[in-house]
């Protein structure tokens, strides 16, 4: 079984850069990995495409 990961270590507050709220961070992360989701899919469209035979249409 998998041990448990350690709990961070604070970080120091930047001033130029500080903190995002709670919510935002969330956002941002459901963002991103709806973005990394469609990448993914593009790929394995791509990598069906190459595997798959030659359709009737092309040859």
């Amino acid at each position: 079984m998998a041990r448990p990961r350690p709990p961070r270590s604070p970080v120091p507050v930047d001033p130029d850069n500080p903190p995002m709220h709670p919510a935002e961070e969330r956002r941002l992360r459901r963002e991103i990995a709806s973005r990394i989701d469609h990448l993914w899919a593009i790929v394995e469209r791509r990598r069906l495409g190459a595997a798959a035979p030659p359709s009737i249409d092309e040859a």
